[in-house]
């Protein structure tokens, strides 16, 4: 085990010792053990008192870590599990390694991104869970993976499809849209190589000024990351005042796989 101190002495803000709550310090100390894959972590909170100074000293039995004995995933939705196998190698939990809270975190994060930035556009964190079993095991736990189907509401109903992975049907960029007027009729527009340029007024920018700066393209799967880089290139144009980007289904399309 190891010890933990807490000292309080005079020179410093005063602090009451009626006020340091051993049993919360105990289970934060408990909780980062377990956190650390300590399941059978004991922690002894006590306390001495001398004149005008307070010592509470915690002790810390930690045993054996829990390794990672398995990992099974249970992923609903066909093309999602063939999109995981594709990059499992890059989990952040891996068979033999001590378990740790922060991987689980880090391995949700990793799988949404690897989603998203492949099409999987209504994806999202909370579509995965872990259930973990350490029951009947010694140091040992095994991991299984659940991502669910894409649950939504539709009209008062709850609705669960299989997650689809949807494309862009048509970029629009309008030039100089104002929220004050969002009605505002369209009087100049242009197609350019698979984009559509609209304005209000006469289009005062060549095309290509402003394509090139958007990487989001017609017939591409849709992705957080080229959503992101063409927001920070519109703004690098130092043109437009704050750019914004929004996705909508395209209704034309009778199998909900594409986005505007």
């Amino acid at each position: 085990g190891f010890w933990h101190w807490l000292k309080f002495t005079v020179g410093e803000p005063p602090v009451l010792f009626s006020q340091v709550d051993m049993e919360y310090n105990r289970s934060v100390l408990q909780n980062f053990s377990e956190n650390n894959g300590y399941f059978n972590t004991k922690t002894e909170a006590d306390s001495t008192k001398s004149g005008k100074k307070a010592k509470v000293k915690y002790a810390i039995t930690l045993g054996k870590p829990y390794l990672i004995d398995s990992v099974n995933t249970t992923i609903a939705t066909p093309v999602l599990d063939s999109l995981y196998q594709t990059a499992k190698t890059n989990s952040f939990i891996k068979i033999g390694t001590q378990y740790k809270t922060e991987d689980f975190e880090n391995e949700k994060n990793r799988i949404t991104t690897h989603f998203r930035n492949s099409g999987a556009y209504h994806f999202q964190p909370n579509n995965i869970t872990f259930d973990i079993d350490t029951i009947n095991k010694k140091n040992k736990a095994t991991i299984d993976l659940k991502i669910s189907n894409h649950s939504y509401q539709e009209q008062d109903a709850t609705k669960i499809e299989p997650f689809k992975l949807l494309r862009i049907s048509e970029v629009k960029i309008f030039t100089d849209y104002s929220a004050a007027d969002a009605n505002a009729k369209i009087t100049d527009s242009v197609s350019f190589n698979n984009f559509s340029l609209y304005s209000r007024t006469k289009l005062r920018y060549k095309p290509y000024a402003i394509t090139n700066a958007v990487f989001i393209t017609k017939g591409g799967l849709f992705a957080d990351t080229k959503t992101n880089l063409t927001s920070r290139y519109l703004s690098n144009l130092k043109i437009f005042n704050y750019p914004s980007i929004i996705y909508e289904i395209d209704k034309r399309d009778s199998t909900a796989q594409s986005l505007i």
